[in-house]
């Protein structure tokens, strides 16, 4: 079956509804955004950065996927960030896969984060990595 839309789309569309069906998360932050509009108020959560690689197997174009969420929040301090990377890891999690609609998670691994401080030495910048691998259905 030809996918109807790109995976890493469909990843972002499913952990968007995710996230903003879940309470616990959406009272710590403000929104969650793909293309931030500008002075957004912190905390929120933005989609960004992900890398698609094929990943072909028994003939079906699977995808490999580096899928990158950035957390702005207000210091001083790094609290908040962390606070919001735990809600995040609750969400996203190998026994609750995401309701693809042309494929299913073979994987879905936390990676790493790391945290920034932007240039007005105020904003926690958080830079969240997963790993999901797609099969084709």
């Amino acid at each position: 079956m030809a996918a109807t839309q790109a995976p890493t789309l469909q990843s972002q569309s499913a952990v968007w509804k995710r996230f903003k069906a879940d309470s616990t998360l959406m009272a710590m932050v403000k929104n969650i955004w793909d293309g931030v509009p500008e002075n957004s108020p912190l905390p929120y959560i933005a989609f960004g950065d992900h890398i698609e690689s094929p990943w072909p197997t028994f003939g079906h174009d699977n995808a490999d996927i580096e899928f990158v969420l950035h957390v702005y929040a207000e210091g001083p301090g790094d609290k908040e960030a962390w606070l919001i990377l735990s809600e995040i890891k609750r969400l996203l999690r190998w026994d609750w896969p995401l309701d693809l609609s042309d494929y299913f998670m073979a994987k879905m691994q936390f990676q790493a984060a790391n945290i920034l401080t932007d240039e007005d030495g105020v904003t926690r910048h958080m830079v969240i990595r997963y790993r999901f691998l797609e099969q084709e259905k």
